[in-house]
């Protein structure tokens, strides 16, 4: 293969390629108009025939030189048997609390936390799943998903994020994974103004977790006290402050609601509780029995005949999970002051990529410090792998241009190998030109840091690196992370990492976010969104693309740049 770093054209004309026909792709987006159809129509004295024709699209095809040789199969390999880890991790987070846990769970005629998100998003629609290898490799494997499933699916039509304990893991006690997934998904919800739906079935912080370490049990009680607590307290203000910004707030109690997780329904702005099963009470009988010295049983002191005919603390009484999980969808039919999404100028129809995404497999090298050409993944993503390159000729080592994904228009920002003064520099002035036109970024990570020698430094690399942290902080479009190789240093903040709050975060199983931090350790403890298959980013980035829609336009404006 050719080195990444050399520059090269990479482009065929517009016009020696003939536009396939119009595919809707799985995960495309709905409802996406022509080009020129979302805006106001020109004069039909503008065209010969009084009347538009269709345009072509301009935009360049990438001419991939990709070479299926000895080096493109060894990678391929590799990244399957990464792919099987990957699938291995996923069922296992599937099983919850597994064997005699779940017997119990559906005992008591309940069902299973995707299972209850299976019935309540829209027929034939897909779930968005947050960070689901939480907890993979910690407390002894006995913690799937964190204990706690999040993500975001599609009720009536409307996009919405789903927050739910799973009883059958340590009776759905919140650890601190589980926690920072709740504050994650809550953020995606605020910062997209999506309803959020709680399915409450747990009794609380397990504050005796001991944070991470493999070599205890998530039943161990000599572990140090965690966050979680503190954690939970900031869901509550979470609530407030979205219902506030009317951004719904509903739950289904379909168990336990103890402690402070029971100030979850009750900061809801609509709940249902199922009868017999749930309950919501702050202290528990053998606490009030020691306490107040009272006799009480769960039902008089919690149960959902009590909470919704005498404390008025739910609003909906149910009679099995079936009929709250109905109820539910209920609720989110008849929300009420919705907004329209916003729309993107320059939509198209969507079409798939002209090159097949498997061969992304055979891209991504076994090394991930080693540079791969980026460019040759852009090509597997973008529609009808069309890229129109911007600054092509100015440093070669980031890479960025405009191009369509699903549809809509988007902006990619990548590299090859190490950055520079003048990778900075370009970026900056892509970044603006995007904040200027309301596109949304991409930031494909491939990076090792930035150059640091004498001529850099002295140049003032720090002061250019700087105007562009500033800039991808400030600029007011949706930005999405994908790390598809190394993650390293500041170069990796720098484009639009965790720290600059992306829209989302996805890793590719052989990314390495440092030296030492493996997409496994990442995602381990929820400080992504999830490790995906390199074949899906497509239909990630449209999904998020989709979901961003949803927040209003913001105006924004840039701090001083240093010249």
């Amino acid at each position: 293969m050719t080195s990444a770093g050399q520059h090269r054209v990479r482009v065929l004309a517009a016009q020696a390629t003939a536009r396939p026909p119009p595919l809707l792709q799985p995960g495309a987006c709905v409802g996406v108009t022509a080009p020129g159809e979302t805006e106001a129509p020109l004069s039909s004295a503008w065209y010969a025939s009084a009347a538009p024709r269709s345009a072509e699209p301009s935009a360049p095809v990438i001419r991939s030189q990709l070479q299926k040789d000895d080096i493109f199969h060894k990678r391929h390999a590799h990244n399957t048997e990464l792919l099987k880890k990957l699938q291995e991790g996923l069922e296992w987070c599937k099983k919850g609390g597994g064997g005699k846990y779940v017997d119990l769970h559906r005992s008591r005629g309940k069902l299973l936390p995707r299972e209850r998100i299976e019935r309540v998003v829209d027929p034939g629609t897909g779930f968005l799943e947050l960070c689901p290898l939480a907890g993979l490799g910690r407390y002894r494997g006995e913690v799937p998903s964190g204990g706690l499933i999040a993500g975001i699916g599609v009720v009536h039509g409307r996009e919405c994020v789903f927050i739910c304990n799973d009883a059958t893991v340590k009776g759905g006690a919140m650890f601190p994974e589980g926690g920072a997934k709740q504050a994650r998904a809550q953020q995606i919800a605020a910062e997209n103004h999506l309803p959020c739906i709680y399915f409450v079935d747990g009794g609380g912080a397990k504050l005796d977790a001991k944070e991470g370490n493999s070599q205890k049990t998530a039943s161990s009680s000599d572990g140090v006290p965690t966050v979680s607590f503190v954690m939970g307290g900031a869901a509550f203000k979470n609530q407030a402050v979205m219902s506030s910004k009317r951004i719904p707030q509903v739950a289904l109690i379909c168990g336990m609601c103890t402690a402070g997780a029971a100030y979850i329904p009750a900061m809801c702005d609509e709940s249902v509780i199922v009868k017999n099963n749930g309950t919501v009470y702050l202290g528990g009988p053998p606490l009030v029995k020691a306490a107040t010295g009272e006799d009480a049983d769960e039902q008089e002191l919690g149960g959902g005949v009590m909470h919704t005919s005498v404390s008025g603390v739910v609003d909906h009484l149910v009679q099995t999970e079936e009929e709250g999980l109905g109820k539910v969808r209920s609720i989110l039919e008849h929300l009420a002051g919705r907004r329209p999404k916003e729309s993107l100028v320059g939509m198209a129809r969507p079409e798939p990529p002209k090159y097949d995404p498997d061969e992304l497999l055979g891209i991504a090298p076994e090394d991930p410090t080693v540079s791969f050409d980026m460019v040759e993944v852009i090509a597997r993503i973008a529609d009808g792998s069309r890229f129109h390159e911007f600054k092509p000729h100015y440093d070669s080592a980031l890479i960025c241009g405009f191009a369509h994904l699903d549809g809509y228009p988007v902006g990619f920002i990548t590299n090859n190998g190490k950055l520079n003064r003048k990778s900075a520099i370009k970026a900056v002035h892509f970044v603006q030109i995007c904040g200027q036109r309301f596109v949304p970024l991409i930031f494909l990570h491939n990076t090792e840091g930035f150059t640091y020698d004498m001529e850099q430094q002295q140049g003032g690399i720090v002061k250019d690196v700087g105007r562009l942290v500033a800039t991808v902080s400030c600029v007011p479009v949706p930005k999405f992370c994908v790390v598809c190789g190394s993650s390293l240093g500041d170069s990796g903040m720098a484009m639009g990492g965790k720290e600059l709050d992306p829209r989302f975060m996805w890793l590719w199983p052989n990314a390495r976010l440092s030296r030492n931090r493996t997409a496994w350790a990442s995602t381990s403890t929820a400080h992504d969104d999830g490790v995906i298959d390199p074949r899906d980013t497509r239909l990630m980035l449209s999904r998020g693309i989709s979901v961003a829609m949803n927040a209003p336009r913001q105006d924004g404006s840039f701090g001083i740049l240093r010249m």
